[in-house]
C-alpha cells in the first residue's frame, strides 16, 4: 500500500506542476496531431519498448527518461509503461505542446480485449524525447 501512495503522490506532484505550467497562461498548447515528428519519435520509442518488453523496462527506461526523475517518479513511470510493454498494441491518437519543451502523448492501448486511453508526459532534451511519466 506504501508503494501504491507514493507513486500516486509522485504522479499527482507532476501533474500539477504540468498542470500549473500549462494553466498559468504563459504556456500555449498546441495540438500537434498523431502525424507530426514528434509522433513518429513516440512511435518509435513504443516499438522499441514492446520489444525489450516488461523485462527490458530499467534499459529502455535508462535510454529514454530523464535522468533526474525522483524514486517516486522513477516508479510511477515504470507502474505507467509496463501496461504498454505487454499490450497487443499501442497507437498514438494525439501529440499536445505546452510551452516549449513538454509533451502529452494521448495512446490508445489494447490489452486483455479492452481498449483505453493513456496519457504520459514527456520532455524535450535536445531533439530527443524522454518520458517523464504518465498524466
Amino acid at each position: 500500500m506504501k508503494h501504491v501512495l507514493v507513486i500516486v503522490c509522485a504522479t499527482l506532484g507532476l501533474a500539477y506542476l504540468v498542470c500549473a505550467a500549462g494553466c498559468s497562461g504563459k504556456y500555449k498548447q498546441d495540438h500537434l496531431g498523431s502525424d507530426s515528428p514528434q509522433a513518429a519519435q513516440i512511435e518509435g520509442m513504443i516499438a522499441s519498448l514492446r520489444k525489450g518488453g516488461v523485462d527490458g523496462l530499467d534499459a529502455f527506461m535508462a535510454a529514454n527518461a530523464p535522468s533526474d526523475l525522483t524514486d517516486g517518479q522513477k516508479k510511477a513511470l515504470r507502474a505507467g509503461l509496463e501496461p504498454l510493454a505487454g499490450a497487443k498494441s499501442v497507437k498514438v491518437q494525439q501529440v499536445d505542446r505546452f510551452g516549449d519543451k513538454v509533451y502529452r502523448a494521448s495512446l490508445s492501448v489494447t490489452a486483455d480485449g479492452r481498449e483505453r486511453t493513456m496519457f504520459f508526459l514527456l520532455v524535450e532534451s535536445g531533439d530527443q524525447l524522454l518520458w517523464a511519466g504518465p498524466n
